[in-house]
Order: C-alpha cells, then structure tokens, then sequence
C-alpha cells in the first residue's frame, strides 16, 4: 500500500468503524470536496464499502476496508446503559479482541502514513493511533461523549453488558502498556482523540449538559425550512431488516392515507407486494430535500440525519427506533413537540388510526415550523470550518515525515 498511494501531498485518513446506516459514510464524504480543495489526499478505510461506493462521487481517493470488531458477548435482551456497554459488545470487553482491533488499525496507520485522522463512530482508532498520528473525532452526538470527563453518562436505565467500565478501562491500559503507548486516564480519554467536533444541532446533543464546547451543527445542511404543507402525506423512510417495518407498512396500506417513500434493502417482492396494494414505494433512496418538501409527515427510524433534516424543513414526524441512539434523539424530538413515537405493542388497525390521526394534527406540524425557524437562527453552522481548520493545525503539529 505504501507504494501505491503518492506522498506528494497531506495526507488524511477518513475512518468508519462501528454502526451502520449510511449518515457515517455521508458524514465522511461531505467534507471530501473541502478537503480536495485544501490540497489533502483522501484515503478512506470504512466498515461498509458497499455503503461508501454507493454515496462515492469523489476522486483520487483510496478505499480500504477498515478492522471488523469482534462481537463480544451480550446478555438476553441486551441494551446499553451508557457508551461503554457499546464497547464491550465490540471488542473490549476482553484483552484479545481489542489487543487484535488496535493491532490491525496500527498496522493500517503505518502503511498509509497520514497527517491526520478525521473519524466518525470510529473509538478504537483513537487508542490505535496514540503517537502515530493526530485524531479529530467527529459525528453525531452519540459516538461522542465528552472525553474530559471519568465515565460515560448512563443514558438508560437498563442492566447494560454486565461489564464495569472499570474492567473495561483495565482493558485497554494493558493493551496500551503490551504497545507501549501512554496510558489513558478514563475510558472517555481513551476514545475522544486529540479533538472532537460535535455534528449536531445544539437541541438534538444528548451529551448538551456536560459538553465544554458545544455541538457547532450538521457538516453540510442543504435543506431549507418550508412553509407548512397544504396536503395531507406521508413520506416514509425505513429500513426493510427491521422486524416491525413490515406491519408498519401493512398500517400505512390500511389507512388509506396518502404516502410514498424508500425503504432500505426491500426486496422485490416487498416492493411488488406493496404497489399492489397502492403504496408507492422507490427501489432508490429519494432526494430528501424534495421528498421533505412534498410531504407533511415523515415516519422514518429516528437516525440523527433524517430527524435534522425534517427538523430544518419544519416537517412533524412519526418515529420507529430500532435502537438507543434513535430512542435518544426520539426522546429530543419528542422534547420539542415536532413528533411522536409509534407503540410497537399497538394492532395494525390502531396503528393505521394512530397514523390517520397524526397527519390531522395541526398543533405538532405548527411546532415543526416554530422549530425550524429556531434552528434557521443557529446557522452558520460550523463543523466544517472547524474540522478543516483542526486538521491543518493537528498535521502541522505532529505528522509523518
């Protein structure tokens, strides 16, 4: 690797470890044009490189598959706590998986030599990388929990991965001392990098409280608010491997209302089944600025993308979470008024009047508006300008020579 990729320029890595969806992918990829601009060279190691080539418009960029996380053991009806339930399901919860982990990041740091890492829900490149290169962290505010403090804030309660954070912060001072590395003095040390620019809006930060910098807003945010829809729709945006989008759907069919919308990884037959029965669903994402436009209601899974989105187009929203992340930021939503969250436990016919009944409801569609006009008087946002600026100063700091 070292032969194929040029050193006649900076040089940063764009990282991706944990997660899944594609707002990580995008996330990365938004700040790929700046970059090119600033004279970086790119060089991407990502967990999907499906989920980046299908985004990847950029060029004179390298891919590379990024380390796998071991996936440790979880209890029955496992659910995280707090951030490092999260990484004791992903490998450190024990010594050999994590030794592994950081080992093959070190490995892949080595070999392409950058200047900087900029990495989003990406926590163990930042024990990989400690006296390699410099880490900006940077996604939403879930992945980063503020690195100055002693443990991760409990978000839920729950019995979480029935590992004390201390045994995991035990985890990785023996993998730092077997590397020889500095040794971390918190476990949010460990995984915070040498900067962290939260790529939220302040209102959606579930960490607001104990930030010393607050989040400084979306990379690139190209939706605008919109006045209040005239119609009465639906537009849906779900995932088809969730187990409840499929009696979601037959709700949606059953109210008769009218929607459109995309649902990730639909079969065919899916497809098939629901344009037969007079719902309108693209084999292909659909531009969201339009489909946000067009709608009054989005029913979607709650990911900090979709929900800033409608947030800034003024649109209420109906949300399904699949997980804590997406319950988190429902809970934000929630806060504001601007949508409601479906009862999984409901029938399909009272879904289908839950849904009929939220499209009638002016009050949360005017909070949608009231919202947005909140979040237009943030702008600028500024992570972009920030992350730039902190990559230029990191890799004139500390690079490769």
């Amino acid at each position: 690797m070292r032969n194929q990729i040029r050193r006649d320029r900076k040089r940063v890595l764009l990282a991706w470890e944990l997660g899944g969806g594609n707002g990580h992918t995008r996330r990365l990829l938004s700040l790929a044009d700046a970059l090119i601009e600033g004279g970086w060279e790119l060089v991407f190691a990502v967990r999907d490189i499906y989920a980046l080539s299908r985004e990847m418009t950029v060029v004179a960029s390298y891919v590379v598959q990024a380390p796998i996380h071991h996936k440790g053991w979880a209890p029955p009806k496992f659910g995280a706590a707090n951030f490092g339930d999260i990484l004791a399901i992903s490998g450190c919860g024990s010594i050999e998986p994590l030794f592994a982990m950081v080992s093959a990041w070190e490995g892949l740091i080595e070999n392409i030599r950058p200047d900087v890492i900029i990495a989003d829900y990406a926590p163990y490149i930042s024990i990989a990388a400690k006296e390699l290169a410099p880490v900006i962290q940077i996604g939403s505010s879930f992945a980063l929990p503020p690195g100055h403090l002693n443990n991760f804030p409990v978000l839920q309660k729950s019995k979480g991965s029935g590992f004390h954070e201390e045994q995991l912060l035990e985890n990785v001072v023996a993998v730092q001392k077997k590397r020889g590395k500095p040794i971390p003095k918190s476990l949010p040390q460990a995984t915070s990098g040498d900067r962290q620019i939260v790529c939220v809006t302040p209102i959606f930060d579930i960490y607001h409280e104990s930030r010393l910098t607050p989040a400084t807003g979306p990379i690139v945010s190209v939706q605008q608010p919109v006045t209040m829809a005239n119609n009465r729709s639906l537009f849906i945006y779900l995932a088809a491997d969730y187990k409840l989008t499929a009696k979601v759907l037959q709700s949606v069919i059953q109210s008769n209302v009218h929607a459109c919308g995309f649902v990730r990884n639909a079969s065919p037959a899916l497809l098939n089944k629901c344009k037969k029965l007079g719902l309108d669903i693209s084999p292909r994402p659909l531009p969201m600025n339009k489909a946000l436009n067009d709608c009054s209601v989005i029913l979607h899974h709650g990911g900090i993308g979709t929900t800033e989105s409608a947030a800034v187009a003024g649109r209420a929203q109906l949300l399904l979470p699949r997980h804590l992340e997406q319950r988190l930021t429902c809970s934000k939503a929630e806060a504001l008024n601007i949508a409601s969250r479906i009862n999984i436990n409901d029938s399909v016919d009272e879904l289908a009047a839950r849904i009929k009944e939220f499209l009638d409801d002016k009050s949360t569609q005017q909070s949608a508006q009231d919202v947005a006009r909140e979040i237009e008087a943030m702008k600028p946002f500024r992570s972009l300008e920030l992350i730039l600026e902190a990559a230029e100063e990191l890799a004139g700091e500390k690079s490769y020579q």
